[in-house]
């Protein structure tokens, strides 16, 4: 799971600076295989669970499809098990 802040920018002497202001929502991947019941979930897919969870409702997901709504920013990190990781040197 991964928190997801709405970035402030704000301009700086000699450039321009971003900070995590306030909290939007989570990105969420639960790793395993897609059960009998969710074989036509188009949340689960490459040995994951799926969501976009934002504030104020976190009881339901925003996202619709993984393909469309996931893996435009995992496909990159697909040899790393779709992770993308902040630190590379581990």
């Amino acid at each position: 799971m991964k928190e997801v802040f709405e970035q402030i920018p704000e301009k700086m002497a000699t450039c321009t600076v971003s900070r995590a202001e306030k909290l939007k929502g989570w990105f969420v991947m639960i790793e395993g295989t897609v059960r009998a019941d969710y074989a036509d979930n188009k949340l689960w897919g490459d040995g994951w669970g799926w969501l976009v969870v934002c504030v104020p409702n976190p009881a339901k997901t925003t996202s619709t499809d993984y393909r469309t709504d996931c893996q435009p920013c995992h496909v990159p990190a697909r040899n790393a098990d779709w992770v993308c990781r902040a630190d590379t040197r581990r």
